[in-house]
């Protein structure tokens, strides 16, 4: 390890995880082997009141940005982009809904 990868803190080094991953969702198990549970938590915690990062329910996060609209913090992505990939870290598997399927293969129709 050099001086520089030494000299990092934990939070530093989460956040570069964050930032490098294609994921929008993480849970403390996304860190293991990086510092334990308990620190972990701490930086995630530190990450949310930052601004980095927003807690979408119990020990899942994801990605956070400033709104441009309210400018307050908001998911990266809606939530049921991220509810599909949380519930995909978790072994569920899941399907588009009959909606969803008619929107994707261009048979819905907006009456207005």
């Amino acid at each position: 390890m050099n001086t520089l990868e030494a000299s990092k803190t934990l939070e530093d080094k989460i956040l570069e995880k964050i930032t490098l991953a294609d994921d929008e969702v993480f849970t403390r198990k996304d860190f293991q082997g990086i510092g334990n549970y308990n620190s972990v938590g701490r930086c995630l915690r530190n990450l949310v009141k930052k601004g980095t990062m927003i807690k979408i329910g119990h020990g899942l996060y994801a990605k956070a940005a400033i709104s441009p609209l309210s400018k307050n913090i908001v998911p990266r992505k809606g939530l049921p982009q991220l509810a599909v990939e949380a519930l995909k870290k978790f072994g569920i598997e899941t399907f588009p809904s009959s909606y969803q399927r008619a929107y994707n293969e261009g048979r819905s129709v907006i009456h207005l």
